[in-house]
């Protein structure tokens, strides 16, 4: 497997991960059971560390991509790209220091880290969102006007 190949499998692990962990972390409060609140906590730390192997490469794709691709749909990737990593690995290492602590998350804990995860996924669909645009011309802003014209 490819770098790119590699890039292209990794990239929507983040996304959906942080929505898993979000759900998880929900369910753990709703349930009040410590067992699945630590590992949302888990789960929300193991995006951060899936959003850096989709950052880092992401270097090779962009190589790749510049062959083919309007380098402004793929510098917008990668500024969303930075944005989304930091967002997760700041989550996730929140998350990471209540995950190792000897009592599982209180119920505050779990619920901020769920809405802190809630943000992190907004920053990394967003970037998803970048990434797509440079593939897929019907995700770009004229695409979309002119198909709203149409109705």
């Amino acid at each position: 497997m490819t770098a790119i190949e590699l890039h292209l499998v990794l990239n929507h692990l983040p996304v959906v991960g942080a929505l898993v962990a979000v759900a998880t972390l929900l369910a753990g409060l709703r349930a009040d059971a410590a067992a699945l609140r630590r590992w949302g906590a888990w789960l929300v730390a193991g995006v951060g560390v899936l959003a850096l192997a989709a950052y880092l490469t992401g270097q090779a794709a962009e190589e790749a991509a510049t062959r083919f691709a309007d380098k402004r749909w793929i510098e917008a990737h990668e500024r969303a790209a930075l944005i989304g990593l930091i967002a997760a690995a700041a989550v996730g290492l929140v998350s990471l220091a209540v995950a190792l602590r000897r009592t599982p998350p209180s119920r505050r804990a779990a619920a901020l880290l769920a809405v802190l995860e809630l943000g992190a996924f907004g920053a990394l669909g967003w970037t998803a969102a970048q990434g797509g645009r440079i593939r897929h011309e019907e995700l770009r802003p004229a695409a979309a006007a002119a198909v709203g014209q149409r109705r």
